[in-house]
């Protein structure tokens, strides 16, 4: 058994590393900014490897910039969304 000192002190030490403020919610929220972020990128390398191939059509570009715009504010808003979970854990400043 651990002297009073030393076991009030380790005590303080789990307080302050228990419990993480992470819950299922954080968990889901960090999948939907991830997947959100890989389909703009996605997206965005599609749009990168036709430019690469040949001049793309004025079709192909109005499709691309309505798909590359939808894409990065569907990530972003998600990405938003994790931030702002995040901080009412506290774990991030507003």
């Amino acid at each position: 058994m651990l002297p009073r000192y030393d076991q009030a002190s380790f005590y303080a030490m789990l307080l302050s590393m228990l419990p993480m403020p992470i819950c299922a919610r954080c968990e889901q929220r960090l999948r939907e900014a991830s997947i959100a972020m890989r389909r703009h990128g996605e997206d965005m390398q599609a749009a990168i490897d036709v430019k690469r191939r040949g001049k793309p059509t004025m079709e192909q570009r109005q499709e691309f910039a309505t798909r590359l715009v939808a894409s990065f504010n569907a990530a972003q808003s998600a990405w938003d969304a994790y931030r702002e979970h995040l901080s009412k854990h506290g774990l991030l400043k507003p």
